[in-house]
């Protein structure tokens, strides 16, 4: 047939380091080798069908080398990028006496032989792609392949698999009657649902099985379905977060995590909750380390929860803002190349003191591509020299990009110094003569030196006033004092501490409320939730009020008297965090039975044809899925060598799932490609004649321009996204 578009991807080899050659060239080999079996199954059924076959090319461009025999020249040409096969009768025109395009009577050329010989050409590619597929799974799980198993880590509060009862640690068994083996089957099958879907899962934790009904959401940023969940990560560090001065004393990537408080630990979301329960306290963590000598040593380190405040648009407690420590820096990004480092602390930003967030981005916003005046706190120091930023504006399709810095920022606060960013007026801070820049010394007579402690005292007196000392910065730093009204907080009353070990569940007998959103909609809250509990309160002030709530999995009520004090759940809009994470679980698929492994990848074929039908539909249709998780070129080679790198296994299951896509993509009722000539034969059949030669052609150019169209697109996509990473 004719040669695959798949050719554009030379345009990508720019990117490839030559640390990567070796995995790319492996890669590239098993891609063109796809690409090779699909055309092979063209040339097979062509010359079973005693079509006249003038050429079959292995790669592109120029011919390296080739011999002929018989009819056919058989080449190996300068691109390896698959293959393709030149039918006498698919090019070989004439022009009658009429002007119209037929093509030449030869009884070996394709478009002279009957209409179901031509369909079998025609298909037989997509034909060798599903077998090739399911020859390439069960080989995949032969040899032993790694996959993330299918396990909830993470849930998070007020999403469909919180409100299911979903919890850390438990076993997907099945969805819908349909076995799930890795992470992978869950993922898509979430993404892959319909609106009003409710999905049935059977789960497996500590010996008991247990069936949850879950119906999936879209998330309109994420642009895909989702229900709140986290893959399964093991013990063995990744990423350790911002660690600050003396790194050897803190967690490194790659310590595996063994103890905690000096208790074996086999699930590192115990660790992680246990950082947060403890509220800034430190929890002494004992890790396996290994030494450049090959040997290992344990060595216990300190770790403590790091604090973000709620609503991450409007950063407060009690009306008070603190400083702003910055997140993730990216690679290459403006504020990398300024020397801006994760955890610094931002002390001015082009004139602001003490600015934040907010006043920051609109500055960037503000002022793009101006280099913008930095100074910075680090390690409790602050830099000699300041720096100079400049935001750059990102390339868009729309041209709406917003200017940026490359910072992802996620709420980092200055925790260790209670200097303020800004104060509300009328707020407990505010009204107590606290003001933007003021730092804040003691509070109900005990010193303070961050808002680890000053959070411990505020719960500790909820709902009281109490004395507060500060120096005052409008006033040259002096000392003044105040008095702070605390107002009451229904989590420190119910004696909640942190999520997920405990969670109100409803507020007089609703499990949610109705309030305005920030940007000014009505929207349902759970109660499961800081702004639930906020509006349930508000809209209940004056009266009595049950609560029902968990604490480590048991159900406690009581009632409240509602009052105005009580409406702002302040101590549950401080989020405990532990930013390190861990690499995921592995779990090994593995059959000896080659009987069960050809089933395996029977299943596993047929899975990924109609689910690749079924994102399409989603993509193009019902819209529940963004065009921007699809990869093009740029894309397939990025994640082909990333999984190329990771094992034999790894490289040869995502070139069966590269085959049973590209089955399904090449047989779309599309010009072109095979399911274009399909649709073309039927016509054909039904009218008792083809179409003409200049409509099928102009048709295919048509289709050819698109899909070009098509890949241009996603080509720019992934280098874009590429340059994010």
């Amino acid at each position: 047939m004719a040669p695959d578009t798949l050719a554009v991807v030379t345009s990508s080899l720019a990117l490839i380091s030559i640390g990567k050659i070796a995995t790319f060239g492996l890669f590239f080999i098993g891609l063109s080798l796809v690409i090779f079996v699909h055309e092979l199954g063209h040339f097979l059924v062509a010359k079973w069908c005693d079509v006249r076959i003038e050429k079959f090319a292995i790669g592109f461009g120029k011919e390296l080398f080739g011999f002929t025999r018989g009819e056919t020249r058989y080449a190996i040409n300068a691109l390896p990028l698959g293959g393709y096969v030149k039918m006498l009768g698919q090019e070989d025109f004439v022009v009658d006496k009429t002007g119209e395009l037929v093509v030449k009577a030869d009884p070996r050329s394709y478009s002279n032989k009957p209409v179901g010989q031509r369909v079998m050409i025609v298909s037989a590619g997509v034909v060798m792609n599903v077998i090739f597929a399911a020859i390439f799974f069960m080989v995949a799980f032969m040899v032993g392949m790694e996959a993330i198993p299918a396990k909830v880590g993470m849930v998070l509060p007020d999403r469909p698999a919180f409100r299911a009862g979903l919890r850390p640690g438990d076993k997907i068994l099945s969805i819908d009657g349909h076995t799930t083996k890795e992470w992978a089957d869950v993922m898509m099958r979430i993404t892959l649902s319909d609106s009003g879907d409710v999905m049935r899962l059977v789960v497996e934790n500590e010996g008991r099985t247990r069936s949850v009904e879950v119906e999936p959401e879209y998330n309109s940023v994420d642009r895909l379905r989702q229900i709140g969940i986290g893959n399964p990560q093991s013990l063995t560090i990744a990423d350790t977060g911002w660690v600050g001065a003396n790194p050897e004393n803190q967690l490194q990537t790659n310590d595996q995590i063994v103890a905690l408080n000096g208790e074996p630990v086999k699930d590192v979301n115990k660790v992680q909750m246990a950082i947060a329960a403890a509220q800034g306290r430190p929890v002494p963590i004992t890790v396996k380390r290994k030494l450049s000598g090959g040997s290992t040593k344990e060595i216990t380190v300190d770790r403590r929860a790091q604090i973000t405040l709620l609503p991450a648009e409007n950063q407060n407690l009690l009306g008070a803002t603190p400083r702003v420590r910055i997140g993730d820096v990216s690679a290459g990004s403006p504020a990398q190349r300024a020397g801006l480092h994760e955890g610094d602390v931002i002390a001015e930003w082009d004139g602001l003191r003490n600015p934040t967030w907010q006043q920051i981005t609109g500055n960037i916003q503000k002022y793009p591509e101006t280099d913008q005046r930095v100074r910075v706190i680090r390690d409790g120091r602050p830099l000699d020299e300041p720096l100079f930023v400049r935001p750059e504006k990102p390339f868009t399709w729309s041209g709406s990009g917003k200017p940026a810095i490359g910072v992802f920022y996620r709420g980092e606060i200055d925790e260790q110094n209670l200097i303020l960013a800004k104060v509300l007026a009328d707020s407990p801070f505010g009204k107590a003569g606290l003001t933007e820049g003021d730092h804040i010394t003691a509070l109900a007579g005990m010193p303070v030196s961050n808002w680890y402690d000053l959070i411990q005292i505020l719960q500790q007196n909820n709902g009281k006033t109490v004395p507060i000392a500060f120096e005052a910065a409008l006033a040259g730093n002096q000392a003044r004092t105040g008095e702070l009204a605390i107002p009451r907080s229904l989590t420190t009353e119910l004696g909640l501490t942190s999520w997920p070990d405990s969670v109100v569940v409803s507020i007089a007998g609703k499990k949610s409320f109705e309030a305005p959103s920030a940007q000014g909609q009505r929207q349902e809250y759970s109660v499961a939730t800081w702004d639930g509990i906020h509006a349930a309160l508000a809209a209940n002030i004056g009266n009595q009020v049950e609560i029902e709530y968990l604490i480590g999995g048991q159900v406690h009520k009581k009632t409240i008297a509602v009052t105005a004090d009580l409406t702002d759940p302040w101590f549950m809009r401080v989020w405990y965090v532990e930013p390190f994470s861990t690499f995921a679980e592995r779990d090994l698929l593995k059959t000896s039975n080659p009987i069960e492994a050809t089933w395996w990848g029977i299943k596993k074929t047929g899975y990924f044809l109609i689910n690749t039908y079924i994102t399409i539909k989603q993509m193009l249709f019902s819209q529940q899925i963004g065009v921007e998780h699809l990869s093009g070129p740029v894309g397939i080679i990025r994640i082909g060598t990333q999984v190329a790198e990771s094992g034999l296994a790894q490289l040869i299951y995502f070139l069966a799932f590269l085959s049973a896509n590209f089955a399904v993509v090449n047989f779309l009722p599309f010009p072109i490609v095979d399911g274009g000539h399909f649709i073309f034969l039927l016509i054909e059949k039904i009218k008792g004649k083809p179409l003409s030669v200049r409509v099928q052609m102009v048709t295919q150019m048509i289709g050819l321009a698109m899909i070009l169209g098509a890949f241009a697109f996603l080509t720019i996509q992934d280098i874009i996204l590429w340059n994010k990473r």
